[in-house]
């Protein structure tokens, strides 16, 4: 976990070069205010602005981790959401990596239960689907929730899921993970005051996750040694 944080930190410094963070950044500013939430390598802005911010950067040269069962990016999606709210809480060192761990584990989790062929002949972009629901256990971590306020996260992380590969190509496929990570910031958020979704959102045969984006998927698949064996280790890394 600590190699990807760092290897999650070394992009967000290269994205900081991308042509396009400037306009990312100035959006941020417009939708979301200034505030104390760090932008890496740059200013301050809110927790949702420097999310937005912080995942764009992350993706902005696509030299980021990839899960290779679902082809899926994670860091973009879990990273901003854990430095945000890690920052607003005072969160130790140790906090924070604990919830970069469950926030990754989730989502690889995800991706090995999801029938990925199935998924992706469906158009699906995993980042933007199971990166929110990642992101969205992370920030639950972080706060301490208790286990209903955490499905009542994941509940919501799922609502907020979506992405295509139809954005091949285009600035939309950043904005799925840089969206990934807001949503999953907000539904964190949501749940601790109270405001969470569905508790069996990802099981529910009416618009849950694996019946909506895999036709029912391989949920045993969530749960199968965890805890003995971490699925986040065969998170890939780029040598760049």
């Amino acid at each position: 976990v600590r190699e990807l944080w760092a290897d999650t930190v070394a992009n967000a410094l290269a994205g900081r070069a991308a042509a396009s963070t400037p306009a990312v950044e100035e959006l941020a500013m417009a939708l979301a205010g200034p505030g104390t939430a760090t932008i890496v390598g740059g200013g301050m802005a809110s927790m949702t602005g420097a999310a937005l911010v912080n995942g764009f950067q992350i993706t902005a040269f696509t030299m980021c981790d990839v899960y290779r069962p679902a082809l899926c990016h994670v860091t973009p999606e879990v990273v901003p959401a854990v430095l945000a709210l890690g920052e607003h809480l005072g969160a130790s060192g140790r906090e924070v990596l604990s919830a970069l761990a469950v926030g990754l584990e989730v989502t690889t989790r995800l991706g090995l239960s999801i029938d990925y062929p199935r998924f992706r002949s469906s158009g699906w972009h995993a980042p933007g689907v199971i990166g929110t629901v990642g992101a969205a256990a992370a920030g639950a971590r972080l706060l301490r929730l208790d286990a209903r306020s955490v499905q009542g996260a994941i509940g919501l992380g799922v609502s907020q899921a979506s992405g295509t590969f139809a954005a091949l190509g285009t600035a939309a496929v950043k904005f799925h993970q840089a969206r990934g990570a807001v949503s999953g910031l907000w539904a964190a958020l949501f749940a601790a005051n109270g405001l969470g979704g569905a508790r069996d959102a990802l099981s529910h045969p009416d618009g849950g996750l694996l019946s909506t984006y895999a036709g029912g998927g391989a949920p045993e698949l969530i749960v199968r040694d965890l805890g003995r064996r971490g699925e986040l280790h065969k998170i890939s890394l780029r040598r760049w």
